[in-house]
Parts: C-alpha cells; sequence; structure tokens
C-alpha cells in the first residue's frame, strides 16, 4: 500500500517490484490528468500508457450531454412549435 499520491512514495513502493517485473509491464492505466505519465515512463519503459475508460467515458458523458443541452437551448428559437416540440422530446428521453 502506497502511503500518499506523491510520485516519490508511489515510486518508492513500485520500485520493489524489481527491475524484471517492471520491464515486462506492458501497458498501464492512468488518468487524464498524466499527473504519473512520466512515473511510469521512467519506471516502466517498455509500458504503453493508455487513459483509463471510466475518466474517457465520463468525459465523452459530459461532452454529449453539453452538446444536448446546447440543442435544447437553440431550439427555442425555432418558429415552427410542432419541430421544437420533437426536439425537446427526443432529446430530453436521450440522458
Amino acid at each position: 500500500m502506497v502511503r500518499s499520491g506523491k510520485q516519490e512514495d508511489i515510486q518508492e513502493v513500485i520500485r520493489e517490484w524489481g527491475t524484471q517485473v517492471l520491464s515486462q509491464v506492458e501497458e498501464v492505466s492512468i488518468d487524464l490528468s498524466g499527473n504519473y505519465r512520466g512515473l511510469i515512463q521512467k519506471v516502466m519503459p517498455n509500458a504503453v500508457i493508455v487513459a483509463d475508460r471510466f475518466h474517457v467515458m465520463q468525459l465523452i458523458s459530459r461532452e454529449l450531454n453539453s452538446a444536448r443541452h446546447q440543442v435544447i437551448k437553440a431550439s427555442a428559437t425555432q418558429p415552427d412549435k410542432a419541430q421544437k416540440d420533437r426536439i425537446k422530446s427526443s432529446l430530453k428521453s436521450s440522458k
């Protein structure tokens, strides 16, 4: 277990695994902030760094929801009431 989120503490624990293990790590998943990218590259030089699925999906979901809200707001200026209602109805049910 790592004492904290500090890179020095994480590096200390990871290095305990040994260079033989670390050199065999093929892929490491990290969050989108990239705070640990340099550390991973240093201690696991053969590993491919990928973004973790949770944060990627969270980002996509936020962007889609933002776009959905923009379309709903824009539909308010739609002169055809029936068309405006169809847009709102279809987007409200797409949450």
